[in-house]
């Protein structure tokens, strides 16, 4: 029992130690929102596997916070089409930034029957941008907020 613990430390340790010491960043805001619509493209499609894994070299976090990220999507968005209907395309709702250090872009994936709301929240300590969110949701009334 002693070996187990000790294995599932040493793995909870190494995951927390898995983060990229040199994430890709992104030098202006035109950046961001240009990765942002890159991404929604291929959601916009039903492509929403492919979006993830561009996006993967921009995750300044542990790396199995974002495989976490990639398998509950994946599962999670083989629900979507049967119960949402199918993929229509995306539109950019809102953007928001917090004194030119916390950029966010919100994004609906339009489906037959409902939506997905996409976020992408950026955060800039020196002189580039860091993707520090990424999320997604169907929770249509809190655009109206």
């Amino acid at each position: 029992m002693k070996k187990v613990c000790l294995v599932v430390l040493m793995m909870i340790a190494c995951c927390a130690w898995a983060g990229k010491l040199h994430a890709q960043a992104f030098p202006t805001k035109q950046d961001c929102k240009a990765k942002c619509e890159e991404f929604m493209k291929l959601a916009g499609v039903g492509k929403v596997d492919e979006a993830l894994e561009r996006m993967e070299p921009y995750w300044v976090f542990p790396t199995c916070e974002w495989t976490q990220l990639q398998l509950q999507t994946t599962e999670q968005m083989a629900l979507v089409e049967p119960r949402f209907g199918k993929t229509l395309g995306y539109k950019l709702v809102r953007e928001e930034m917090v004194k030119d250090t916390i950029l966010r872009f919100t994004y609906i994936q339009k489906q037959e029957r409902h939506l997905i709301r996409w976020k992408f929240v950026f955060y800039k300590p020196n002189e580039k941008w860091l993707l520090n969110t990424l999320s997604w949701d169907d929770e249509l009334e809190v655009l109206f907020d």
